[in-house]
């Protein structure tokens, strides 16, 4: 489905805690988020933990709370401050004084907090969501006066305590650009550090509570005349016209949004620039260790996912930019500078010379493909070029397919299972599909005066009309040993990627076609559209989870239709294989057409949509996988917070149940990493165990296999289960103990997903068992693994 950088690896590399730090790259940014009540839950909580680092930072917290005057509690956050006196306004006539303020605060639980992270190369951006209840109280006092010969006499005093609250809902964000800047030095790298910090906020609302007055102290003046003469009258009759007015007035300036903004607008420049004046730049050198650097690196780089893997003679020739790129963070730079045709073409160690099968006599329908071709298509321009048969029209001509090719992704020899006994495979791209596509264009209204008494308008319009755009043209790719050779079998193989990428996930692909076509099949390898815009041209772009299942289907109808064409044998039996996303869609083909697909080959599969959202959707939830559940959303277009496990999509991507209500089912070869960590291998175990089962009502979790790939420590690298059936007709799976994702791919000496070598040796023997299961090889032909991992 995808892969995550490894950053430990790259950490010890350097040999540094701060090279770590800026090593912990991802392809994807990461947020950090917490809640008012997250953090009195940790504080509460570490307090009675067992584990001194949470003691240790539940204590710092709090620390950090009382230092700021903050009590928290499991409801809300409280903070109280004293502000110093402000004269609101000066001079003889009227000076006004507010003093003794006092303001309190109070957060509801629901504020939160987030902070996102995603190389030093990209902001760091901290927001704030703020809800909560302001109050603020105060003593206003007025002394008025006249200027007499030039001083001021003073005769009245007013005092007036002032008290007010307010509901306020707002938000606030820091952006901090860190603006490195690396430098390639003698022995190592000095890299500088210039940040910059800008301040955002705005509130969202204010509902003004209550505003309450109250005279302390009325005018002595006022008291004189208010004597006996008047008995209090007078004195009263002001009071109340002075509240009356004040009351008025604090009414009539209320504490508006745009009030508040414009002012939390001049308190953020002014923070902003203080806080910009103390950000020092800063610089540090980081040596070299004494290591073969383009080797290690390698180790690092073709874990990113890249159009194309990366040779140690590229690397070490260009070492510095991509190490530049590492420290950064900058996986766009990254990818950009290795996926070039240069890089791709510099890689020629990773391409294995094979037997070519001849062309029959008098073939014309062939047309070669060099390096700097496939280069081209692969490295360069993959979004655009890869899957998309538009791109072969002529000016006036429209291609529904391109002549017969060796195409040098055949000879990638990056699997764990070598391709060097196989003879090299001859492929042609054919149109298989295409999806017609409309845009709205609307005409304006138009309107005019007609000539009548009275006179009359009439308006027409606007119109709209769907006008047919640039198509989406699906191309499929067939693979074939020898243009000669008849009666064959007929295998689809699909491509994974997450449902959104094509490039290295299908480079992978057609780098193992060969062990297919070696045994006797005519492959398949539908393109099909892809979930967001992340990859693949943009006219195939946005499909929803239901178009590419469609897609798929459309596929399988096409290859029983034109299969015959191409040299397989004019039956109904198809077989099936995938990686990854692809095996889930390998899978639905099987299920969707039990009678038809008579096996499936399925590698590092989601199987299970259902159970994936049921775990997730369980208190407390249960996670395996972060990366897989954003992924799945995207597939579904749903979240998995909320959407029903009854959704009738989410049935239909939930293979196990629908298996166990089949009374007609296709043969299964599962192989899944028990260390995979996008998809949990519990997702091969339910299937397995679904085909023991008749009812969707059973308990998946049990039956005859269990989630245990066996102890690496004990010498044991793998089990092997048998889901179901006897022999050369049963459903198997097998787990590797020490495999993660994308087990059968491998760069010796560079990266190997299986494993430790023994690890990587038990991986090689199950994808060799699976693709003879596959092949329904039985005899004498049984020994082919053995022949296969002696050639290797």
């Amino acid at each position: 489905m995808g892969f995550m950088a490894d950053s430990r690896r790259f950490a010890v590399l350097m040999g540094a805690a701060l090279v770590a730090l800026f090593s912990s790259i991802s392809v994807h940014a990461q947020t950090f988020s917490f809640t008012v009540g997250d953090i009195a839950q940790f504080v509460a909580d570490s307090r009675t933990s067992g584990k001194p680092l949470s003691r240790l930072l539940g204590d710092q917290v709090q620390q950090v709370l009382d230092q700021q005057g903050i009590r928290l509690t499991e409801e809300a956050l409280f903070w109280q401050r004293s502000l110093d006196d402000v004269t609101l306004r000066s001079g003889c006539t009227a000076r006004t004084v507010l003093s003794r303020q006092h303001v309190s605060a109070q957060l509801s639980a629901d504020s939160s907090f987030a902070v996102q992270l995603e190389a030093l190369a990209k902001p760091i951006v901290a927001t704030m969501d703020i809800y909560g209840t302001v109050e603020v109280d105060g003593r206003v006092t007025v002394r008025l006066g006249h200027r007499v010969l030039g001083k001021c006499i003073r005769y009245d005093k007013e005092t007036l305590d002032v008290s007010a609250n307010a509901d306020v809902a707002m938000t606030m964000s820091l952006i901090l650009r860190l603006n490195p800047v690396v430098t390639p030095v003698a022995n190592g790298l000095q890299i500088s550090f210039d940040p910059t910090a800008e301040l955002k906020g705005e509130f969202i609302s204010i509902t003004n509570k209550a505003v309450d007055f109250r005279v302390r102290d009325f005018s002595p003046l006022l008291r004189l005349l208010d004597g006996r003469p008047f008995g209090g009258i007078l004195g009263r009759a002001l009071d109340d016209g002075f509240l009356y007015f004040v009351e008025s007035y604090a009414e009539s300036n209320a504490l508006t949004v745009n009030v508040a903004n414009s002012n939390l607008a001049a308190w953020l420049a002014t923070t902003q620039s203080n806080l910009n004046a103390n950000l020092n730049a800063r610089s540090f050198f980081v040596p070299y260790v004494a290591v073969d650097l383009a080797k290690e690196l390698l180790r690092f780089v073709n874990r990113y996912p890249l159009r194309f893997p990366v040779s140690y003679e590229f690397l070490r020739d260009n070492q510095d930019q991509v190490l530049r790129a590492l420290y950064l963070g900058d996986g766009d730079q990254l990818v950009t500078l290795l996926g070039t045709s240069v890089a791709c073409q510099a890689s020629g160690n990773l391409f294995r010379d094979m037997s070519i099968a001849p062309l029959p006599a008098g073939t014309t329908d062939f047309q070669a493909t060099s390096l700097a071709d496939y280069c081209s298509e692969v490295a360069v321009d993959s979004k655009r070029k890869l899957g998309n048969a538009d791109i072969w029209d002529g000016d006036t001509t429209l291609i529904t397919e391109r002549p017969w090719t060796l195409t040098p992704g055949n000879r990638l020899d990056v699997g764990v299972l070598s391709i060097g006994n196989n003879n090299q495979p001859y492929m042609k791209r054919v149109n298989y599909k295409t999806i017609r596509r409309y845009t709205r264009q609307i005409a304006p209204q138009t309107c005019e005066w007609l000539d009548s008494i009275p006179r009359r308008r009439v308006c027409n319009g606007p119109l709209y009309t769907q006008v047919e755009t640039t198509p989406c043209k699906l191309e499929m790719r067939v693979y074939r040993k020898d243009l000669a050779a008849n009666n064959q079998r007929a295998a689809i193989a699909v491509h994974g990627g997450s449902w959104k990428y094509r490039g290295a996930a299908f480079l992978g692909l057609e780098s193992q076609i060969s062990h297919l076509t070696q045994r006797g099949f005519v492959v398949f390898a539908p393109f099909y559209r892809l979930v967001g815009s992340s990859d693949g041209n943009l006219e195939c772009n946005d499909a929803k989870g239901a178009d590419i299942l469609q897609d798929m289907n459309d596929a399988f109808a096409w290859v029983q239709t034109n299969k015959t064409r191409f040299g397989a044998a004019a039956n109904n039996d198809v077989y099936v294989m995938g990686q990854s996303a692809g095996a889930h869609l390998a899978g639905i083909l099987a299920v969707e057409h039990p009678s038809e697909v008579k096996r499936a080959l399925m590698l590092y599969s989601p199987t299970d949509a259902r159970d994936i959202i049921s775990r997730y959707q369980q208190v407390p939830p249960v996670v395996d996988s972060p990366e897989a559940l954003s992924i799945l959303e995207d597939y579904l277009g749903q979240s998995v917070k909320t959407v029903n496990t009854n959704d009738a999509f989410v049935a239909r991507n939930s293979l196990p149940t629908r298996i166990a209500d089949s009374s007609t089912r296709s043969r299964y070869f599962l192989i899944h990493g028990r260390a995979d960590p996008l998809v949990p291998s519990r997702q091969s175990v339910r299937l397995c165990n679904a085909l023991s089962k008749s009812s969707s009502a059973a308990d998946f979790d049990v039956g005859p296999a269990t989630n245990d790939g066996g102890n690496a420590a004990a010498g044991v690298y793998r089990k092997r289960f048998t889901c179901s059936g006897s022999g050369v007709n049963s459903s198997k799976l097998h787990l590797i103990a020490e495999a993660e994702h994308a087990l059968d791919l491998c760069i010796p000496l560079v990266s190997c997903p299986a494993g430790s070598l023994p690890s990587v040796s038990a991986a090689r023997q199950s994808m060799s068992e699976g693709y003879n299961w596959l092949a329904e090889r039985s005899g004498f032909e049984a020994l082919a693994p053995i022949l296969d991992l002696i050639l290797d």
